[in-house]
């Protein structure tokens, strides 16, 4: 879904959209960023059990490249467009 997961049995969209025209700003978002369960990270090239770089990048917080901080900006990216302001 747009921006949030919609589908039937699970109307995170439509939840949220509701729920912050009900509530405006007194709603708040809250997220847990597990990075290291992301499916993209993968054993070290060459290697079947060493997985330096994908604890790295899911353990930093300091670039824009790292897992939590880009998550955080999707996040952020998402609310904005969901409520329309630029201020989420």
């Amino acid at each position: 879904g747009l921006p949030f997961f919609e589908d039937p049995r699970a109307m995170v969209n439509t939840f949220l959209r509701n729920a912050t025209k009900k509530y405006g700003a007194r709603y708040i978002f809250t997220f847990n960023f597990y990075p290291y369960f992301d499916p993209a990270n993968l054993p070290d090239p060459g290697t079947n059990d060493r997985c330096v770089l994908a604890l790295a990048r899911s353990t930093c917080l300091h670039a824009g490249d790292c897992n939590v901080v880009a998550s955080t900006a999707l996040a952020r990216a998402k609310i904005r467009l969901l409520t329309g302001s630029a201020h989420d």
